[in-house]
């Protein structure tokens, strides 16, 4: 089991200075990019509506095929509702420079 606990301090994204975090949790393998992922290896938490200290306390079953050549990927978002957190994450592929993570929260 892998257990998403909680996040402290997180930037506020949104305008009135808070955010909304959830975490996406995914198991791929050192060459393989977000966009690439398998979806049964890809979990997220609720989403904490205007919160910067969010307790999620939430486990997820997750499966490794070899367990060396994967690794565990944590993001943390800020929940758009214009947009899926599935597709959020595909965007990670699209990223050119540091400009373009502006709705990945940093803390």
């Amino acid at each position: 089991d892998i257990s998403v606990v909680q996040a402290k301090n997180l930037a506020g994204k949104d305008i009135e200075g808070t955010s909304d975090p959830y975490a996406t949790i995914h198991i791929m393998s050192k060459k393989e990019k977000a966009k690439d992922s398998d979806n049964t290896n890809f979990k997220m938490t609720k989403v904490e509506y205007a919160n910067l200290n969010p307790c999620w306390n939430e486990s997820f079953t997750m499966s490794l095929t070899d367990g060396k050549d994967e690794e565990v990927v944590v993001m943390l978002w800020d929940h758009d509702e214009e947009q899926s957190p599935r597709a959020a994450v595909k965007e990670l592929s699209k990223i050119k420079s540091v400009g373009g993570l502006g709705r990945y929260i940093t803390s």
